[in-house]
Parts: structure tokens; C-alpha cells; sequence
């Protein structure tokens, strides 16, 4: 009777391996860097996570466009884990709403999870339609020489009339830590601030924060941070 529960006990074991199954899930799959200049470099991290039984492993990435492209750090997610997939994408020369879809592939069936990314572009110059403006259209954190240099501050005016409640939206896996406030009233103008890693310092890097006014429909802004670090200059 024993052997006839142990030979069972395998044949389960032997029928569930062949049932495991990897999956993939990505909770938040499509992101808005909302307005920004042309020219810039935005980066967002998406998260997958591993929802099956077995290894999820990613077969390759589709940028979609010239425009869009992501190192994959990890290939391999164990079950329950998570990993990052950091995009970057360059607004380039575009005008206007600019709507891509990268995808991943996957050894899982079906074998594809499409991604969306979405941006609207302004020439540099130019006045938005909305009522904020945020100055500079670039965060230069670069340092040639010696002197360290690891902060930046970047302006958000209220142009309406009526009080703007903010809120980041990605500052996640970034080189830099962000301080927003909260709000900004009417007519007045706020400044946000930015400030390099002890641990990035020594690093070159194209990245990006992105703010929402949670009050104005569709109001998300991006500013770019770039970094050269070049000490010997």
C-alpha cells in the first residue's frame, strides 16, 4: 500500500512539473510622459512580474521605432518575481501627440506584451496650451573639473486661476532624487529640485522626472536630466 501512495506521490509530482507554466504580467503598461520639448531623452521603468509556475524569461524586446529602446537588465524571473525594463525614447523632431507601442517577447504563450508609450511634443520656443509652464526644458547636472555638481532646480509657474495640487508620477530607478512640492497657487510660480546620488556621481546619464497637475485634466509634464562627468577637464 505504501509503494502504491509513493508511485502516485510521483506521478503527481511528474504530472504538475509538466502543467508549470510561465506568465507574464505587466500592471501598468502603458505611460504618458504628457508634454515635453523636442530633442530630449525621457526614460520609464515598467515592471514585470513572473505569475506563472516556471522561469519567465524575456526573448527579446521590439522597440516599435528608432526612436524607443531598453536594455533588459535580467532575462530570467523566477516565479513571483519581479524585474525592471527601463525604456528610453527620444522625442527627436516630432510635433505634437506622438503614440508608440513597444512589445516584449516571452517563452510563455501567447508570447507577446505590448507596451504603449505616449508624449506630446513641443518645439522648444514655443508656448504650450496649457495653463503651466515649467523652465528649463533641460536639467544639465554635468560637471567638467573638479567642483561637484549635483544640483539643479526647475521652475513651475501657475498660469491660471485657480490653485494646482502636484504629484510625481515616475521618479523611480533614476540617478537623481526629486523634492516637488505639493501645490502651487494661483499666479504663483514654485521650484523643484533635484540632486545626483553620492553613488551616481562619477557616472554619465540621459534620464527624466515626470510630474502630474492632478487637478487639470491630462497635465503630466517631463523634464529631462542629463549628466556628463568629465572631472579632468
Amino acid at each position: 500500500m505504501n509503494r502504491l501512495i509513493t508511485i502516485s506521490l510521483i506521478l503527481f509530482g511528474l504530472a504538475a512539473t509538466a502543467l508549470a507554466v510561465p506568465q507574464a504580467e505587466v500592471p501598468e503598461a502603458v505611460f504618458d510622459f504628457g508634454h515635453v520639448a523636442q530633442g530630449k531623452v525621457l526614460t520609464h521603468t515598467y515592471w514585470i512580474r513572473s505569475v506563472g509556475d516556471d522561469t519567465l524569461r524575456i526573448v527579446t524586446f521590439f522597440p516599435g521605432c528608432g526612436c524607443t529602446e531598453a536594455p533588459v537588465i535580467d532575462s530570467a524571473v523566477a516565479p513571483g518575481d519581479s524585474i525592471p525594463l527601463t525604456i528610453n525614447f527620444y522625442t527627436g523632431r516630432y510635433v505634437g501627440r506622438v503614440k508608440k507601442k513597444p512589445k516584449i517577447e516571452f517563452n510563455t504563450d501567447p508570447k507577446y506584451v505590448d507596451l504603449a508609450v505616449h508624449v506630446t511634443v513641443h518645439p522648444e520656443n514655443k508656448e504650450l496650451s496649457v495653463p503651466v509652464r515649467v523652465q528649463p526644458a533641460l536639467l544639465d547636472v554635468s560637471q567638467f573639473g573638479e567642483r561637484p555638481r549635483r544640483r539643479a532646480k526647475f521652475l513651475i509657474e501657475n498660469l491660471s486661476d485657480q490653485d494646482l495640487n502636484l504629484k510625481m508620477v515616475d521618479s523611480t530607478l533614476k540617478s537623481f532624487e526629486v523634492k516637488l512640492p505639493d501645490k502651487v497657487a494661483a499666479g504663483e510660480t514654485v521650484e523643484g529640485r533635484i540632486q545626483v546620488f553620492e553613488d551616481k556621481v562619477e557616472t554619465d546619464f540621459e534620464e527624466s522626472l515626470t510630474f502630474k497637475v492632478t487637478n487639470l485634466e491630462s497635465a503630466t509634464f517631463t523634464v529631462p536630466v542629463k549628466r556628463m562627468y568629465r572631472p579632468d577637464d
